[in-house]
Parts: structure tokens; sequence; C-alpha cells
């Protein structure tokens, strides 16, 4: 997008669509930080490459919810999943999680192939929505380089405008956190929304999975702040420490984030034409995964 801004009314309200449209800011001034880089492809390239991708996240996400479908969780009175047993809890946790992640990747190269191949968009204007895995050391790792950064500008509001009340210096440690603690609130917020709807026991749990998040980035920064002063340097074994930490708080703090996905039958609900369904035909029920003809793990006795 580094054109000239066009001086024709169509030319603007481009321009105007544009910027409405872009999350991250990608070709703008005000890009975001640690929105991935796109290589360089042809056009046709990047639209089959876009259109394999959001074949293959839709394939593990319909593999995923067909297989769950032999799960207590999805029964029509499903229990609370801190009921549970605490492997179980983790597991499903992480199933709940994976699911999001699968979803959020399906959707976006499906509208990065529709809209590059007509010549709307050009390939560079869909960098990646994830960051690397490979790099994610920390939870804030996680929520900072990893995790898609759409609602990062938006969540930064509550910190302009409590600035605009209170004075508070850039790049102090009040700053810092003062930034933390609101973008997770204001997130916070924004996902329990859709469940104040219901009346379900576990309605505020999502509400508490998005407000612990800073506790553990601030403990992390406290940990980080001790290392330095003792002299420690990052190398593979705090890289590995860090690695197993991240994973240690996700297995405990994604409980409350699936525990309401679960217990509202989310989970049960069919979002898309399953092709795991169609092709085991009448005997869907009965899951041809390893995974699925687990029952132990599935609804243990």
């Amino acid at each position: 997008m580094g054109e000239l801004l066009s001086e024709t009314w169509w030319g603007k309200l481009g321009w105007a669509i544009s910027l409405k449209m872009t999350l991250r800011g990608v070709g703008w001034n005000w890009k975001v930080k640690n929105v991935p880089d796109q290589p360089m492809r042809s056009k046709w390239q990047f639209v089959r490459g876009q259109l394999i991708k959001a074949f293959a996240f839709y394939f593990a996400f319909d593999q995923i919810w067909y297989n769950l479908q032999s799960s207590v969780y999805c029964s029509p009175n499903p229990p609370s999943l801190f009921s549970d047993t605490i492997t179980r809890q983790v597991f499903f946790a992480w199933v709940g999680g994976l699911e999001s992640y699968l979803s959020i990747n399906m959707q976006y190269p499906i509208f990065a192939a529709l809209t590059v191949a007509p010549g709307i968009y050009r390939s560079e204007d869909w960098p990646p929505l994830m960051g690397h895995l490979i790099d994610v050391v920390t939870v804030r790792d996680v929520w900072g380089k990893f995790w898609h950064q759409c609602l990062r500008k938006a969540l930064n509001i509550p910190y302009e405008i409590m600035t605009k009340v209170v004075p508070i210096q850039k790049g102090t440690i009040l700053s810092r956190y003062s930034q933390l603690y609101l973008a997770f609130f204001a997130s916070a917020l924004l996902h329990h929304l859709p469940a104040m709807q219901g009346s379900n026991s576990r309605r505020f749990s999502t509400l508490i999975y998005f407000a612990i998040q800073p506790l553990a980035i601030t403990f992390e920064d406290f940990v980080a702040y001790i290392t330095r002063k003792a002299g420690l340097k990052p190398f593979w074994v705090t890289r590995t420490i860090g690695r197993i930490w991240t994973f240690a708080w996700f297995s405990f703090s994604l409980r409350y984030g699936a525990a309401l996905q679960y217990e509202s039958g989310i989970a049960a609900v069919q979002q898309l034409p399953s092709l795991s369904r169609f092709l085991a035909g009448p005997r869907w029920k009965n899951s041809f995964l390893i995974a699925a003809r687990c029952k132990v793990l599935w609804n243990p006795e």
C-alpha cells in the first residue's frame, strides 16, 4: 500500500475502507508489533497456498469436532469440566484451545484467497495471522508474538483514555503495567459479553481466563529481573524452562477458557458441514480414529 493517496472520491473511499478493515495496520504507519512477514510469492502461488491452508485447518478442526461427539461434554447435559479428574481437565482444555486456534486460522486464508485472486488486495496485505511457535518461550510471547494481534490497537484504547485524565510518563513501570492490565481487562470484558446472555454456572470462566493472564506475565517479568540481576543470560536451559512453564500455565488457565465452551453446549454444535461425518455415513457416531476409540479417555466408567 505504498501508492500515493488517490485524489478521486472513489480512491479516497477505497483507502477509507482499507483503513477501517485492517486491524493490525498492515501497510500503514501504525502497524502493530510482531506481525509476521509474508514470504514473497506470485499471486496464484499465494492463492493456492491459502486454499490449501484453509482446507488443512478445516480438516483438523472437523476431526476434533467429530471425535469430540463421543465425549460426555457433547451430551445433552454436559457436566462441569472442573468436576473431572485433573488429567482430563487439562486434556479437554487443550482440545478446546486447539479448536479455537483452528477455527480462527481456517477463516483467515479463505478471505485472503478471495480478495487476492480478483486483485482487490495483494498477497503482502495478508501476512500470516499467527506467529511462529518456535519463538514462544514465555506467556508474554504467546500473547505478544504468537497469537493474532488483531485486537492489539483496540485494546490499548482504555489506556489512552486513562492517560488523558491521569498523566503517566511513557516508558515507566507504571506505564508498562497499566497498559498490560488494562488491555487484558478490556479483552476479558470483550470475550465475556457473549457469556452474559446465558445462565450457565461457568459464564464467568472466560472472564477469569483473560483476567489472570497479566498475573503470569508479571511473574515472568519479576523472574527475568531477578535472573538479570544475578548475571544469568538466556541460553537453552532457561528457554527450555520457560517453555515448560508456559505449557504448565496454559494447562492450568485454559481450563477456565474451555469450561464455558463445553458446559454451554457450544462444543456439540455442528458449526460447519462435517466431511468426517459424511465419510463415516450412518455410523458417524462410531469414530474411526484412535482418539475417539479410546473410551477410557473420552468417557471413563
